[in-house]
């Protein structure tokens, strides 16, 4: 899967097949990304704290106790901790929000911040359509990943 590195990053061979990455691979990442594939768009999702925090609680525990060792490099990069810290991962997404915000602060369209969860699904596909240039799917925007708790009324 690692085919080259790029300023000490590894590049993943699915993105010469692909076309998008994402998840904590992106996060990480974001930078190099930039740098390695200029034509590219960003997208940032957020969310509410509490329901993140929840969601990173469950995630985390269940990281632990399968002790992945890439998932916690990365955990470690991203959010500076292994286990969930609620400190310490508030801290680190405001970090990541600000600097996601200031690195494309002067290229207008090269990221979309779409918030989930706090909006319609139609909402959410119109941003990201339009953001993309491309058509709206004709199926529910995806909620994947979403638990009970924060499953939005039908």
């Amino acid at each position: 899967m690692i085919r080259q590195t790029i300023d000490g990053v590894t590049a993943l061979d699915l993105l010469e097949t692909a076309d998008a990455l994402t998840d904590i691979q992106a996060t990480a990442y974001f930078k190099e990304l930039d740098t390695a594939y200029p034509n590219a768009r960003f997208v940032m999702t957020v969310r509410d704290e509490t329901s993140w925090l929840q969601s990173m609680s469950r995630h985390m525990n269940e990281c632990e106790r399968r002790r992945d060792p890439y998932i916690n490099k990365m955990h470690q990069r991203v959010y500076r901790t292994e286990r969930f810290d609620e400190a310490k991962l508030k801290e680190a997404r405001a970090a990541h929000e600000a600097e996601v915000a200031e690195h494309f602060a002067d290229r207008p369209g090269k990221l979309l911040v779409l918030p989930i969860l706090s909006q319609a699904g139609d909402e959410s596909w119109r941003q990201l359509c339009e953001f993309l240039g491309t058509a709206r799917p004709d199926v529910p925007f995806p909620h994947l990943n979403q638990s009970a708790e924060t499953q939005a009324p039908a």
